[in-house]
C-alpha cells in the first residue's frame, strides 16, 4: 500500500509544475486592445445603412461582433486567472479569431454605407492586436506540448508503479507458498 501511495505521489508531482512564461501580462493586453473596439461599435450607425440600402445581415453582424467583444473580455479574465489551463487559452484564442472576422465583414460594411475614415481606424485597432494573437497562439503551442510532457510522465510513471504493484504477491500468493 505504502508502493501505491508513493506512486501517486510521483506521478501527481508533474502536474504542479506551472508554465515557466506566465500569460496574464499577454491575455490582459488583448482584452485591453480589444476592448478599444467598443466605442467604435458604438459610432456605428446601423440605421443609416439599412436607409442607404445595406443588407439587413450587416445589423445582426453589429450584434454578434458586440456580443464577441464582451464573450472575448470575459475568456481573457479567465486565461489571466487559469494560465495553466489548455481550454481556456484556446477559447480566448477562437474568440479572437471569431471577432476579427466579424469586424473585417462590418468594416466592409462601415465603407461602404457609412465612412471610409471609421472603417480604416476599424481595421488599425483591429489590426494592433495581431502581436498578442500571436503570443496567445505560441502560448498555446507551448501549453499543449508541456501537457503531452506531462502525460508521458504520467503515463511512464504509472505504468512503473503497474510493474512494481504486479510484483507483490497477493495474500492468496502467500498463503499458497506457505503450504
Amino acid at each position: 500500500m505504502k508502493l501505491l501511495g508513493v506512486c501517486l505521489l510521483i506521478s501527481l508531482s508533474a502536474f504542479g509544475q506551472d508554465a515557466a512564461w506566465d500569460n496574464s501580462p499577454h491575455a490582459t493586453q488583448l482584452a485591453v486592445q480589444a476592448a478599444r473596439l467598443k466605442p467604435l461599435l458604438d459610432q456605428l450607425k446601423p440605421d443609416d445603412w439599412l436607409a442607404n440600402g445595406a443588407p439587413p445581415a450587416y445589423v445582426s453582424q453589429l450584434k454578434g461582433a458586440a456580443q464577441e467583444l464582451a464573450g472575448l473580455t470575459v475568456a481573457a479574465e479567465l486565461l489571466d486567472k487559469q494560465p495553466q489551463k489548455l481550454t481556456a487559452a484556446l477559447d480566448t484564442y477562437f474568440r479572437l479569431q471569431l471577432l476579427e472576422w466579424r469586424f473585417e465583414s462590418l468594416i466592409d460594411a462601415v465603407r461602404k454605407y457609412q465612412s471610409p475614415a471609421v472603417a480604416d481606424l476599424m481595421l488599425s485597432v483591429l489590426r494592433a492586436n495581431s502581436a498578442n494573437r500571436d503570443a496567445l497562439r505560441a502560448f498555446i503551442t507551448d501549453l499543449a506540448a508541456r501537457k503531452e510532457q506531462e502525460f508521458t510522465v504520467v503515463n511512464q510513471d504509472a505504468q512503473a508503479c503497474r510493474t512494481q504493484l504486479a510484483q507483490i504477491p497477493t495474500a492468496k500468493q502467500r498463503a499458497t507458498k506457505a503450504k
